[in-house]
């Protein structure tokens, strides 16, 4: 949009009719300078996407940041005079002229010093933005050697200034103490009046009777109203007093020599100040928009290329403002206007809220455009419009002397000349103002270019033809506001879909009209406009019971979905108590079958002693025999309870560094690696690999109290049995109990011998061993391999 458009009067107009002024008052309250206030009186309509898409991801970040960073701007004024002034060579500026500078600098310093915060990094796009303020701590530095906090100069800014300041301080004790001498010689004497003394123009006087005045050697610097008393300064106090002019001269030659001296310092920084002014005012406005923004929830929607315009709870932001303050909130809106359906056109009574959705869609959308963040959900979705063209309200004109209705066709006209496809048009009670048969054709036959024209826009209207024209044309569709017929009061929601009756004839009747005017007013309606009437009464009564019907068999549904799912978990529930009940038994038959090995192996040792060998290893066999059966059965049983355990489940896919718990083992771990059937995890305890069917999720682990009670090992007489054991270091009674289920399991897998690390040390160990050894019939021979290989700290044993 060029800038001719945007001053020209229509589109003033419409930002006027929408309220947006408003809407600046309340963001200008949160800035902090007259600039930046100014600067959003002015604030450019941007219809490109990339640029408005920046700034609002800018304000967007901004706005979440300052619920957590406070940014504490000074007020600042403007720089720019000062700037000019500081350009030429050799010019001083003044006190003021600086402090202004300081102000800037120390903005400037406070956004850069926010944007350092560890967790200001989540703001990509504004860290951005900030990266771009200027560095000024050196012309700072300079003006702080010269200025003191409360931004006076400092007394060593030089030492020449530091002179001068300590004589003046002398002088003025010199001056006072010379004063109250000559006070003293006068009082004694009667010549003063009442009070005694007293400061005119900054200097001290006596406050002498008229009588005595020429007894006063001394400078008459006036008197009072009635002449009774003469204000005289001694002639010694006035002496000093010329001199102390003189220091103060000097003091501010003194001054002006070190004002210019820091202007030379800082005019090397113009072009800085000069960023740092421009992007200081931009962050005042920012963060006024921000602020405001905050104030109503709003947020960036997402801006499309598509020319779809969906607004999802959509508040008009005066009335959020207005509401909040009566600790209510005001009806969301919904619209969604795109390729098929541009325009809606939205019927319905009186007092509904027509005008309120024309405003709300024509603010949002014009705040957008500016710069605002608006107080819509996040699933809206927005494209961005040339134009604005805005019909709401009065267009009449005294001083070209139009009416209304003239006035609206001059509008109408420049609409249908100059609106095109990326225009936007808002117009309430479209064709009013003059004779309703002329005024609806000449609005249809409008309304029929501005979708050639293939605009996009909302309009409202009372008007029967239009409604059927909606119904009957493509590219739009009806709307409606609705109304409560039994209160007979409007719900200000809006319904897309069908038109709307305008319920004149019932709110005549609900205010008690005579029935002999209303029946007369049908009568003069007609009997086809009354009927479409009641038929929209009607269509609307039967759509707010279909709705309620449908609405009762959602809910009617629902509660027998949950009957459904609580039998299947019944019947699961059911079937998961039976697998447990079959676990269990095997468990314990199992645990029974363990006990029963203890015994076996108290008899296999009688055995060995008798040296049956044979019967020794046979009943071995039977036991471990016995114990590989149950271990199946009891796999098998544990199986069946985890998979209707995890068919019971319904979760995500199990993948690397989730949390897991092990069924079988009843620990919680962390999943390292995962295959198509196997998964490495992670214990407190230790990294396991196992199958996939006996992990779930931690979060599923309720049912983790289901786990078995007890582990068990399962001793293949086929698996590879390491040819050593190594003892050293164990105590004689654990070193005996290790060796003897060692040599076990040596018998069952047919080793030919075995090395047994004991170690040297004191024999004891290696003597209880060899004691042990002894006392096996199946052991051939043991003996001491060469010192190379062990010698005495190693028993080489022979299986027979």
């Amino acid at each position: 949009m060029n800038k001719r458009y945007l001053s020209s009067s229509v589109f003033v107009k419409s930002q006027f009719l929408l309220e947006f002024d408003k809407v600046i008052q309340l963001t200008a309250d949160y800035a902090v300078s007259d600039q930046a206030k100014a600067a959003l009186q002015d604030l450019i309509y941007e219809p490109f996407s990339d640029k408005i898409h920046l700034e609002l991801e800018i304000l967007d970040e901004l706005a979440q940041a300052i619920k957590i960073h406070a940014f504490n701007l000074v007020n600042f004024q403007s720089i720019q005079d000062d700037l000019t002034r500081l350009k030429i060579p050799g010019m001083e500026i003044s006190v003021d002229s600086i402090l202004r500078l300081v102000k800037v600098i120390l903005n400037n310093q406070e956004v850069k010093q926010k944007a350092l915060a560890p967790t200001f990094l989540i703001y990509k796009n504004l860290i951005s933005f900030i990266g771009e303020f200027p560095e000024l701590t050196k012309p700072l530095v300079s003006i702080k050697r010269i200025f003191d906090e409360n931004f006076q100069i400092r007394d060593d800014a030089s030492e020449e200034l530091q002179s001068i300041r300590q004589e003046r301080l002398k002088l003025n004790r010199s001056i006072y103490s010379a004063f109250k001498k000559e006070l003293e010689i006068y009082r004694t004497k009667s010549y003063l009046a009442e009070g005694e003394e007293s400061i005119r123009d900054g200097r001290f006087v006596l406050r002498v009777l008229a009588e005595h005045k020429r007894k006063i050697n001394g400078l008459v610097l006036g008197e009072s109203e009635s002449g009774k008393t003469v204000f005289i300064e001694p002639q010694i106090c006035f002496e000093l007093n010329n001199i102390l002019i003189d220091l103060s001269f000097k003091e501010q030659r003194e001054i002006s020599k070190i004002l210019s001296l820091l202007c030379d310092a800082i005019r090397p920084f113009l072009e800085f100040f000069e960023i740092a002014y421009e992007k200081v005012l931009a962050m005042d406005i920012l963060l006024a928009k921000a602020c405001y923004a905050n104030s109503i929830n709003a947020i960036k929607p997402t801006i499309n290329s598509n020319k779809i315009l969906h607004i999802i709870s959509g508040f008009h932001p005066l009335l959020l403002h207005k509401f909040k303050q009566q600790e209510s909130k005001p009806i969301p809106m919904d619209i969604l206007l795109d390729e098929q359906h541009k325009i809606l056109l939205i019927s319905g009574p009186n007092a509904g809220g027509k005008t309120i959705v024309l405003k709300t869609i024509g603010l949002l959308q014009l705040m957008l455009q500016k710069g605002f963040l608006i107080p819509v959900s996040k699933k809206s979705s927005f494209c961005l419009f040339d134009k604005i063209w805005v019909d709401i309200g009065d267009w009449q004109s005294l001083d070209e002397g139009l009416s209304t209705y003239s006035a609206k066709l001059r509008y109408m006209k420049k609409l249908v000349l100059e609106a095109d496809h990326s225009s936007l048009v808002l117009m309430d009670e479209l064709g009013s103002g003059t004779e309703p048969k002329i005024g609806g054709a000449i609005a249809e036959s409008v309304l029929k270019e501005l979708i050639n024209l293939k605009v996009f826009g909302v309009i409202t209207t009372h008007y029967s033809n239009l409604k059927s024209f909606a119904h009957t044309n493509k590219g739009i569709q009806n709307g409606s506001m609705l109304y409560d017929e039994s209160k007979m009061i409007p719900l200000y929601k809006l319904q897309i879909g069908k038109p709307g009756s305008s319920y004149a004839l019932d709110i005549a009747r609900k205010m008690q009209f005579p029935k002999k005017i209303i029946n007369y007013a049908k009568e003069i309606a007609g009997s086809d406009l009354v009927k479409m009437e009641d038929l929209l009464s009607k269509m609307e009564m039967e759509k707010i019971h279909l709705k309620k019907t449908v609405t009762d068999y959602k809910a009617k549904i629902d509660t027998l979905n949950k009957l459904i799912k609580a039998y299947e978990a019944m019947q699961k529930q059911h079937e998961l108590k039976r697998l447990k009940l079959k676990m269990d038994s095997k468990q314990i038959e199992y645990q029974q079958n363990i006990d029963l090995k203890k015994e076996h192996h108290t008899i296999l040792n009688e055995i060995r002693e008798k040296m049956d060998y044979v019967e020794a290893k046979n009943q071995l066999e039977l036991t471990k025999n016995k114990e590989k059966k149950l271990a199946v059965e009891l796999n098998q049983a544990e199986h069946d309870y985890f998979q209707m355990i995890k068919s019971s489940l319904v979760g995500a896919e199990i993948k690397p560094g989730d949390k897991v718990f092990l069924l079988k083992q009843g620990l919680s771990g962390v999943v390292q690696e995962i295959s198509e059937k196997k998964a490495k995890v992670l214990t407190d305890f230790f990294t396991i690999e196992l199958n996939k069917e006996e992990l779930i999720l931690e979060k599923q682990s309720i049912l983790a109290d289901n786990k078995p009670k007890v582990n068990y090992q399962l001793i293949d007489k086929n698996a590879s049995l390491p040819g050593t054991i190594d003892l050293r270091g164990q105590k004689v009674e654990h070193a005996i109990q290790a060796l003897e289920n060692y040599l076990d399991q040596a018998l069952l897998s047919s080793l030919k011998d075995a090395k047994i690390l004991h170690g040297k040390g004191s024999g004891i160990l290696k003597s209880a061993i060899h004691k042990q050894l002894k006392k096996l019939k199946f052991i051939d021979s043991f003996y001491h391999p060469e010192e190379e290989s062990g010698g005495a700290g190693v028993t080489i044993v022979v299986f027979k």
